[in-house]
């Protein structure tokens, strides 16, 4: 049984839904893409994400950002909050406002293979073990042939929407998501788009405290070599405004 992207094949309204983990339907059209790896289909405990990134600090960096003027209000990862905050509909709501999409670059993993232990988001197979969201550990399972990856899809969705002009990936760049990203990119090179890379929004690796903060000023400025930030055409925010 394979392990799919849990949002793989998924109708969350009338007005947004996924095909092969492609946010293919939405109620405009879409100027800024977001790109990811993989979220697990897993039991719930293991991943509560009700939509991409819906864990981590993503979505409260961004409603900081552009829904409480780069001041600090969500100050916990959206996974801590209870109410999810900011709701599922909140996010639908700010997506409908910035004109967003979401793609990951893995649809599925293991199509082939018998589980023969899954918890939480860890597998073992064939003595071998793989904790589903270390992208580490999917490049490995990425070595043994065992994930199918939707860039086809993305670069489809891409070509039917020529309205996207800003694409993000929200990592480093390495293989093997490298070599995915680099077809997309020769896809952007017709309509001049260069894909920028932003810090996890899991914020692991980044110093100073607190998290949300620093993440922010990240993702603004861009204070890390190899990384971008979000383009000021969209944030409104520059160094000089610091």
């Amino acid at each position: 049984m394979p392990i799919n992207h849990k949002f793989k094949d998924t109708q969350f309204t009338n007005e947004f839904s996924t095909e092969n983990a492609v946010l293919v339907k939405t109620p405009y059209q879409p100027e800024i893409l977001f790109l990811g790896t993989f979220n697990p289909d897993t039991d719930e405990d293991a991943n509560m994400a009700d939509f991409f990134y819906g864990r981590n600090w993503f979505w409260p960096i961004l409603f900081n950002i552009f829904e409480y003027n780069q001041q600090v209000q969500i100050e916990t990862q959206r996974r801590f909050t209870n109410p999810l905050n900011p709701s599922l509909n909140e996010i639908f709501q700010f997506m409908r406002t910035h004109k967003l999409s979401f793609a990951d670059l893995i649809m599925q993993v293991f199509p082939d293979d018998e589980i023969n232990c899954l918890a939480a988001n860890h597998v073992i197979i064939n003595n071998s073990h793989y904790d589903l969201i270390n992208d580490g550990d999917l490049a490995k399972i990425n070595r043994t042939n065992n994930v199918r990856w939707s860039t086809k899809f993305i670069i489809d969705y891409i070509n039917q929407n020529p309205s996207i002009s800003q694409v993000y990936f929200t990592r480093k760049p390495v293989k093997p998501f490298s070599e995915q990203l680099q077809q997309i990119q020769e896809v952007l090179n017709e309509r001049g788009v260069i894909i920028k890379y932003l810090f996890t929004p899991s914020g692991q690796g980044l110093p100073g405290q607190p998290r949300n903060l620093t993440i922010m000023n990240q993702w603004l400025h861009s204070i890390r070599e190899g990384f971008d930030n979000l383009d000021t055409n969209w944030t409104g925010y520059n160094d000089n405004n610091n």
